[in-house]
């Protein structure tokens, strides 16, 4: 089995709740409601183990004008889901499963598309996990890709977009430089697809 293999069973273990090593995570989504509707769903077989929170962060608001990457929700208050059809999936499903707590509200013309990005490394790296999971957007990921991948590296993710409900994995990492700016990489050797991958276009 290669280390790449090895790496993807964990992550699918991590996901199912069912992983049996040291490692800490937590979960994290956009403020617009397919990406929390997603997160939750795919992901109650954990969170019905475990009874932990899913974040919600404005830093992963989807970038677009279009209408539909516009969050509905209010400051500190979650979105209006469907809850009549998310709830028949989630045995025991109850709104306090989200922490809002990081939901700002809607996005501002000052919090435009590459502040978000910096604003979750920030958020990231404050945190003492040692895995965020992260249900997102295509868009967002692409343009995080855009940023934070090494500008010689040409990779998928830099062109494409992720699949719908697809999962990939990368190591992020953050450096100082002399005079105190804080940088952020994405090793490229650390990214995998565990599900689904990228879009044919």
């Amino acid at each position: 089995v290669s280390k790449e293999d090895s790496n993807t069973k964990l992550l699918i273990q991590m996901l199912s709740g069912k992983d049996t090593t040291t490692l800490s995570s937590i979960i994290v989504s956009s403020t617009l409601r397919r990406a929390i509707a997603t997160t939750t769903l795919s992901l109650w077989n954990r969170i019905s183990q475990t009874g932990e929170k899913i974040h919600i962060l404005s830093s992963l608001q989807e970038m677009s004008r279009n209408v539909d990457t516009y969050a509905l929700s209010t400051a500190n208050s979650c979105p209006d889901l469907p809850f009549a059809r998310v709830a028949p999936h989630c045995d025991n499903f109850s709104t306090e499963v989200f922490n809002c707590s990081d939901n700002f509200g809607n996005k501002t013309r000052t919090f435009y598309g590459i502040k978000r990005l910096q604003a979750f490394n920030e958020w990231v790296f404050k945190r003492n996990e040692d895995v965020i999971i992260v249900g997102g957007h295509s868009l967002w990921f692409k343009n995080y890709f855009l940023t934070y991948l090494p500008h010689k590296v040409d990779h998928d993710a830099k062109k494409k977009k992720i699949v719908n409900s697809g999962v990939v994995a990368f190591d992020v990492y953050s450096f100082e430089a002399n005079d105190g700016t804080i940088s952020y990489r994405i090793d490229p050797s650390s990214l995998v697809t565990v599900y689904g991958g990228f879009t044919s276009k």
